[in-house]
């Protein structure tokens, strides 16, 4: 357990107010308080309000948890190293601005994972539609998979 919720309770009539205290069990440290004051009749309104200030303030993301971009961008050049060593695939990289495309691979795992910079590149059925123009027949590209209008909607095989 990494956290305690703390919290009082008093009722003055028909108002109540909710004391909620989020503390770091390691070292006591607050790590979010707030009160409530609302009519008797607003309890569930309080709970949900209650309830997602909380989930907020507990809300960590992937990126983080694996260690952040550094961990993120060290996964993603192993990966990159391993397609251009894979004689079966590395093909479909031929004449591709590898650092590029590995620059955007990084923002877009990033991204995905909940790291602070948003992926701003193309979508990626958009950015794959080329490919499907270089597989064989037996492995045909789905329409469905690209958007509207992208190169790769035209290959159906």
């Amino acid at each position: 357990m990494r956290t305690v919720l703390e919290g009082s309770v008093h009722k003055s009539i028909n108002r109540i107010r909710i004391y909620a205290q989020l503390s770091d069990v390691s070292d006591g440290y607050h790590l979010w308080s707030e009160r409530y004051d609302r009519e008797l009749r607003d309890v569930f309104e309080m709970q949900d309000d209650i309830s997602r200030a909380i989930a907020n303030r507990l809300k960590v993301d992937l990126f983080s948890l694996i260690g952040g971009r550094q961990i993120v961008w060290a996964a993603s050049d192993s990966f990159f190293r391993r397609i251009v060593a894979d004689s079966s695939i590395n093909h479909f990289f031929a004449g591709t601005d590898l650092a590029h495309l590995l620059a955007h691979y990084k923002i877009f795992i990033s991204a995905l994972l909940g790291g602070p910079e948003p992926y701003t590149g193309q979508d990626i059925g958009a950015a794959h539609a080329h490919l499907c123009l270089q597989l064989n027949d037996s492995l045909r590209c789905i329409p469905e998979t690209f958007p509207r209008g992208a190169a790769g909607s035209r290959c159906q095989g």
